[in-house]
């Protein structure tokens, strides 16, 4: 009488995720690995990290007074997997000689899953304070200052992350 044995689940799911290998992007824009969140700015899919102390010019924000537009890059967080894009929750701050000088609750923003598994969302715009900067005339008081941007994110999981950059406020191009 013969018997045959099937190696048992546990251990072909085992060996399974020993032969995989580099994670596929289904499984980075699952939220695979440890959160992170980076700013930045680009065109398109483009996505550049600020450099500390970046120049980067205030604009108008829609939601109402001034800010600076950023696009964010994220890795660990929920950007959609087969669906290609998820909500994440996002809160944006900016912080100017140690203290706070701006923040907004964006709500719901799509988090877009990128070809490299990286999520990206853009069109944000970290607020500047517009009791404190009500005019353009009180943001000159910023041009030239270095200022902290801050994003902090949660996907549909529940999972936060929190990323900043430095960079120096311009109000206009010089000339």
């Amino acid at each position: 009488m013969s018997t045959s044995r099937r190696p048992s689940p546990l251990l072909m799911a085992t060996l399974g995720l020993l032969s995989c290998g580099e994670p596929t992007v289904e499984e980075l824009c699952a939220g695979e690995g440890e959160p992170e969140i980076l700013l930045g700015h680009g065109e398109g899919s483009d996505f550049v990290p600020f450099e500390p102390g970046e120049e980067v010019f205030i604009t108008i924000a829609p939601q109402g007074g001034f800010g600076v537009t950023i696009r964010a890059s994220t890795s660990g967080l929920y950007a959609g997997a087969e669906q290609g894009a998820a909500p994440i929750s996002l809160v944006l701050r900016s912080r100017w000689k140690g203290e706070p000088s701006g923040e907004f609750d964006w709500g719901d923003v799509v988090l877009y899953c990128m070809e490299d598994g990286s999520g990206l969302f853009w069109g944000a715009i970290v607020p500047l304070d517009p009791e404190k900067f009500p005019t353009e005339a009180d943001l000159e008081q910023l041009d030239g200052e270095r200022v902290e941007l801050e994003a902090e994110a949660t996907d549909a999981r529940g999972e936060v992350v929190i990323g900043a950059a430095e960079v120096t406020l311009r109000l206009r191009e010089d000339g």
